[in-house]
């Protein structure tokens, strides 16, 4: 059993100003000293991959992380994951421009396990939420106070970002947060659909179906969420990574898989201006499928394919007897 907790905030500055405040870990015991007893930095160059810190908590129960930095991109993003205590902890910190409220929005995905995450189970996601808040809403504080007292050369001013959205779903407002919002409306999708998944018992996930190009309910989800990463890694002319059938036998595996996916995803977005976001590449890797196309038109593909083979999943569950609950982007 994981404990997953998705947690989102607002602050009127930049990404800059968010990070300078918080990349200082050992002011985070001194924001929240009831529930950090102590952080620090333990080996590596800070917020470089490979660098380790401990953290020793005592809220929402006593234990001690020392997580090690797998991927930074200062000001933007962060990803860590540690283990201690018989708790394993995993977070990303992402920190996006909103052009048109001149703010970032500070996001954070977290995803804890272990025996003692199963014995308090909802109770300790309740605190660890609070924790979060608690954290967010100084780091905001600290944040807007250093943006008011400087005044940012033209050039520190973040280029508008594709990827804008506050809200899971509630981003299609304007042309440039139509691809993060329907991306988001995806996944919340596909997350109903996992959550349906862990009611079906284990055996009927591989049961073959006749007349599916993936002929199992977890081929169906693997290639959904690899093809998502495929794509986006081929966009950066990244190395492509298949993900191992046989390596999925959980239901906490997949949804650390989505997340992973997902976030993945999200950064790729925050990382493009909107005239990137539209523009052809200026490479292509030398595998390429069809024309040359832009990372929106890409992008749309991967969620319209998304969708496809959600719709044959909810087939094939109805096939097995466990039809499944609405999942359309817009529901009840």
């Amino acid at each position: 059993m994981s404990l997953n907790i998705e947690y989102a905030a607002v602050a009127k500055c930049t990404p800059e100003h968010v990070w300078q405040v918080f990349e200082k870990i050992e002011l985070w015991s001194r924001w929240d000293p009831d529930a950090i007893r102590e952080v620090r930095w333990v080996s590596g160059e800070p917020w470089t991959k490979g660098a380790k810190f401990t953290i020793e908590m005592l809220k929402p129960m006593p234990f001690k992380l020392t997580p090690e930095v797998l991927e930074a991109q200062p000001p933007f993003y962060v990803h860590f994951r540690g283990q201690g205590s018989g708790v394993t902890g995993e977070q990303h910190y992402i920190f996006r421009w909103i052009p048109e409220q001149q703010s970032t929005e500070l996001r954070t995905l977290q995803e804890f396990s272990g025996a003692p995450i199963m014995f308090f189970g909802d109770k300790i996601k309740s605190s660890l939420e609070k924790g979060i808040a608690h954290l967010f809403a100084r780091v905001i504080e600290e944040a807007e106070s250093l943006a008011r007292k400087e005044t940012p050369a033209p050039e520190a001013t973040p280029a508008p970002s594709a990827s804008t959205q506050a809200d899971t779903g509630s981003g299609i407002n304007s042309p440039h947060t139509i691809i993060p919002g329907l991306h988001a409306c995806f996944h919340e999708s596909l997350g109903i659909v996992l959550d349906h998944l862990a009611t079906v018992p284990p055996e009927l996930w591989t049961r073959e179906l006749q007349g599916f190009g993936q002929p199992t309910l977890l081929h169906q989800v693997l290639h959904t969420l690899s093809t998502e990463a495929i794509w986006v890694r081929s966009l950066q002319l990244l190395p492509i990574e298949r993900p191992d059938p046989a390596t999925f036998t959980t239901i906490e595996a997949l949804r650390k898989f989505q997340q992973e996916v997902r976030t993945a995803t999200i950064v790729y977005l925050d990382s493009l201006t909107e005239q990137k976001l539209y523009a052809e590449l200026e490479r292509y890797p030398e595998r390429w499928t069809g024309p040359h196309r832009s990372p929106a038109f890409i992008l749309l593909h991967v969620i319209t394919h998304g969708f496809h083979h959600k719709g044959q999943l909810a087939v094939m569950f109805r096939l097995l007897g466990h039809p499944t609950p609405d999942t359309d982007i817009q529901r009840d």
